[in-house]
């Protein structure tokens, strides 16, 4: 299954959970997904990442703490981050109040610097992407 079958609350899970994966290199668990959903059991919580599971999203690892594997295929290209590096920029992401911020610069003063932002470390490496562009 794809991504697209998923309901609004399913892709907001699922999107969380990559977007975790990505920033603290483990999976959340039970009660961390149910304090970001207001969801208060951990049957809640279950009931979820079920349907993500019976739709090949994830893989769950019973008994094992923070036991989600994220199934979704990597794009071969590589990844902003990456090619910014490659192209001589410094990246510097940090987490704020209102989401992430990156800040690309190179050593070339007279070169302008490029500001990427982010409500989720998955938006922010976005729009890195689509400001990377144009260098």
């Amino acid at each position: 299954m794809s991504i697209e079958s998923l309901t609004p609350r399913q892709k907001e899970i699922f999107d969380f959970i990559v977007d975790y994966k990505a920033e603290k290199q483990s999976s959340p668990s039970f009660r961390e997904i149910g304090k970001r959903f207001g969801i208060g059991s951990p049957n809640g919580v279950a009931c979820h990442l079920n349907a993500l599971e019976k739709k090949g999203l994830i893989t769950r690892f019973p008994g094992e703490a923070r036991g989600i594997k994220v199934n979704v295929d990597l794009p071969e290209n590589k990844s902003p981050i990456l090619e910014a590096l490659d192209k001589g920029f410094a990246v510097h992401i940090s987490n704020g109040r209102k989401g992430f911020i990156a800040s690309l610069s190179r050593m070339n003063p007279n070169e302008p610097a490029v500001i990427a932002f982010g409500d989720t470390f998955r938006n922010c490496i976005a729009d890195i992407a689509e400001k990377l562009k144009p260098f």
